[in-house]
C-alpha cells in the first residue's frame, strides 16, 4: 500500500540543510585532512557558506538552470558547492578528481558549465582545456594562494552576504547531473531532479535498518563525485539531520578505514565488496572499537564467504543493494 507523496515544489537544500540550521550546535560534517587534522561544521555554518556561494553565483551572472562542474574530493567545500547550487537553482555536475583532461573536457562541454569548482591539485586540468570549453567563464579554486585566471573559494565567499532566499524549484526541476560510466561511447549526462531525494529515502530506510537514525554517523570511502557517495551517504544522511564524516584519502587504505570507523564512531557505512575484501585481509591487525550497526554494500555481489566474515567481524548482516547511475538503488 506504499505510495510516494511528492509535493509540487521541493528544494534539496531546504530538506538537507536549512531545516536543521536553527540548531546552532548540530554538527553536519567532520572533515579529516591528509595530515590527520580534523575540522567540524554545523548545519548553520554550512547554510551560511552555501548562501554566500549562491550570492556569489548571482554576482558572477549565473542564473537558475546554468551549470556548475564540481570536481572536489570528499570535503566541506564539496558539500557547500552542491548545497549552494541547489539553493540558487544552478545545476551541479559531478566530476571525479581522478579524471584526466579529456574526461574533464567532455563533462564541461556536454554540460555547458559556466563555472567549475575544483582544488589546487586539479585546477591545471581545467586551465589546460579551458580554451576548448567556450561556455566556461569562471574557475573557483579551493587553494591557499592565488592562481592566475581563477577565483579563490573562501576569499570569494567571504565577500558575499550570508543571507539568501532559496529559489523556488519544482520537484521535477534538475538539481544535478551525474554521468554514467560510458558503457558505450562517452559517458552520458543523467538529469537528476530534486524529487530524486524523496524517491530514494524510503529505500534507504530499509537499507539502513529503519534509518538513518538521529544518532547515526555516516562515512564511506565512496567518492562524492559518484551517485553512491553523494546520495547514499551525504544527502540521505543530512536529510535525517545526521553527522557525516568526510576524509581526504589518496587511494583506499584498509588500515585507515578501520581507524576512521572507530575514531569517528561511525555507525552507518557504504563499503563495496572490493573494500571489504581488503579490510578482511588485515582483519587480524585491525584495532579500535567499531560501532557499526549497518553496512550497505553493492557494485558487485558480496558473496557468501565475505558476508559471513562481515557478520562475525562487525556483528551485523550486510545490506546488499544494487542500482545504476540512472536509477540509484
Amino acid at each position: 500500500k506504499f505510495e510516494w507523496h511528492i509535493p509540487e515544489f521541493f528544494n534539496i537544500a531546504d530538506a538537507v540543510c536549512d531545516r536543521w540550521a536553527s540548531d546552532e550546535g548540530r554538527i553536519a560534517i567532520t572533515h579529516e585532512a591528509l595530515d590527520g587534522s580534523t575540522s567540524s561544521y554545523t548545519f548553520a555554518e554550512i547554510k551560511r557558506h552555501a548562501n554566500q556561494l549562491a550570492n556569489l553565483f548571482g554576482h558572477l551572472g549565473l542564473r537558475q538552470g546554468d551549470r556548475a562542474l564540481v570536481m572536489l574530493t570528499q570535503s566541506p567545500e564539496c558539500a557547500i558547492s552542491h548545497i549552494g547550487c541547489f539553493k540558487s537553482g544552478v545545476v551541479s555536475c559531478l566530476a571525479s578528481v581522478l579524471f584526466g583532461p579529456d574526461g574533464v573536457k567532455h563533462r564541461l562541454q556536454s554540460s555547458g558549465a559556466k563555472i567549475c569548482i575544483t582544488d589546487a591539485a586539479n585546477v591545471k586540468k581545467i586551465l589546460d582545456v579551458k580554451e576548448h570549453c567556450p561556455d566556461l567563464e569562471h574557475i573557483l579554486v579551493v587553494a591557499d594562494n592565488p592562481i592566475d585566471d581563477t577565483l579563490l573559494f573562501w576569499p570569494s565567499l567571504a565577500q558575499q552576504s550570508a543571507d539568501y532566499q532559496n529559489v523556488t524549484t519544482r520537484a521535477g526541476d534538475t538539481a544535478w547531473i551525474s554521468y554514467t560510466s560510458g558503457t558505450t561511447g562517452n559517458p552520458k549526462g543523467v538529469l537528476m531532479p530534486h524529487r530524486l531525494l524523496l524517491g530514494n529515502k524510503p529505500l534507504f530506510e530499509y537499507y539502513y535498518d529503519y534509518g538513518p537514525k538521529p544518532h547515526d554517523v555516516l562515512w564511506s570511502p565512496a567518492d562524492w563525485a559518484w551517485i553512491a557517495g553523494l546520495i547514499n551517504i551525504l544527502l540521505i544522511g543530512w536529510y535525517s539531520g545526521c553527522h557525516v564524516v568526510s576524509v581526504e584519502m589518496q587511494g583506499f587504505d584498509a588500515k585507515a578505514a578501520y581507524r576512521i570507523l572507530g575514531q569517528h564512531s561511525v555507525t552507518v557505512s557504504l563499503l563495496t565488496p572490493t573494500v571489504l575484501k581488503l579490510m578482511r585481509q588485515i582483519d587480524a591487525d585491525a584495532v579500535g572499537d567499531i560501532q557499526l550497526r549497518v553496512v550497505l554494500s553493492g557494485g558487485e555481489a558480496v558473496g557468501k564467504e565475505l558476508a559471513l566474515w562481515a557478520d562475525e567481524r562487525f556483528g551485523l548482516t550486510i545490506s546488499e543493494g544494487f542500482g545504476q547511475t540512472e536509477c540509484n538503488g
